[in-house]
Formats: C-alpha cells, structure tokens, sequence
C-alpha cells in the first residue's frame, strides 16, 4: 500500500514538475521573441466606448530604418467635435473622422512630418518591454498553438501603469510568436490591442 502511495505521489510531482517546465520554457520564448531585434512592428488598436456600436481603430507601423532613426505611418480615428462658434454649434456630419499621415523619428525627435495633424506621441510608438513571467501573469496556459494569461500586474508586465485598467489579458501566438494580443478595459471602454512583429 505504501509502496502505492509512494509511485502516485512521484507521478503527480512529475506531471507538476513538467507542466512548471514547459510554462517557463513558454516565457522564455515569448521573451526571446519580445526583444529580439525587429525591422518592423505593426499595431493595430480598437477601442469600443460601453453602449457605442462604432470602435475607433487606430494603424501604427513602425519602421525601424537603424538603431537611432524610425519611421512611423499612422491611420488613427477619433471621435468629430461639434464646432462652437457664439450661440451657434454645428454638428459634425460624421461622427468619426480618420486621419492619415507619417512621421521620421531621428532620436526621438520628428524630422519628416506628413499628412494629417494629430495629438500622438509617436516616439514611444512600437513594442512596449513586455516581461512575461510567473510574478505579473497569473491563469496562464497554452492550448491549441496559443499562450494565454490574465495580467495581475500591469505595471511590471508592461513597465509602466495604465490607470484604471481592469480585466487585463494577453495571448500570444506560439506557433508563429509574431502575434501578441493585449486586452482590457478603462474608464467604461473595452481596449484591444494586437502587435505583429515582422
């Protein structure tokens, strides 16, 4: 009976054990992934305000020309102000209006600035420092080619706070690790954001 307990007791530490190695070898590889050098980063972000039908999405792909000069081309929505002028106000005849453009960063400084005016800061534009590890993910599993985890905490996940983000998620594709899925929701907004690493 002893001898019983003593081979179930070892089967169930290894299958542990196991299942431990194989989520730290998926972290590394995702890290691997994350900070590897890559000429091109895509980022796709779709924000959806609770109760609107409509989402706002925004295209940024970041270019990376060297290791001090980029190139970002932005396709960004937002949402038309009513125009105010005395007693009067105009409604906008379309409620989102798209705009297009692309900007050369040398340094972090724009020197080449084209196409529609906009109020980004395109200089942090590309892959944040995701860490993904075992102290700021937490639910975490692969299944059918995809990692995926709840963020526990954002701002050693990501390296900095995104104030009032809540339900926090991330997924990656294991099978390609070029994709990396972040999701959550702030102040009544649901965010999306999905980075292709070329």
């Amino acid at each position: 009976m002893k001898k019983i307990i003593y081979i179930i007791l070892v089967l169930i530490l290894a299958t542990l054990c196991f299942a431990s190695c194989q989520q730290t070898s998926d972290f590394d590889k995702i890290n691997d992934a994350v900070y590897a050098d890559h000429s091109q980063v895509s980022i796709g972000i779709t924000v959806k305000k609770s109760g609107e039908t409509q989402s706002l999405v925004h295209n940024i792909v970041v270019l990376y020309l060297n290791e001090t000069t980029k190139h970002v081309a932005y396709t960004l929505q937002e949402y038309a102000l009513f125009d105010i002028e005395g007693d009067t106000i105009t409604v906008p005849s379309q409620q989102i209006i798209t705009k297009n453009g692309a900007v050369t960063l040398e340094n972090g400084q724009a020197t080449d600035v084209t196409g529609d005016q906009v109020d980004y800061d395109f200089s942090r534009a590309g892959l944040p420092g995701m860490n993904f590890n075992d102290v700021c993910l937490e639910n975490f599993k692969t299944e059918n080619g995809t990692f995926s985890a709840d963020i526990s905490n954002m701002t050693l996940f990501l390296g900095k706070n995104i104030p009032n983000a809540t339900n926090a998620k991330v997924s990656v594709n294991m099978q390609t690790l070029q994709s990396i899925t972040l999701s959550f929701t702030v102040d009544g907004s649901d965010v999306t954001i999905v980075y292709t690493l070329g």
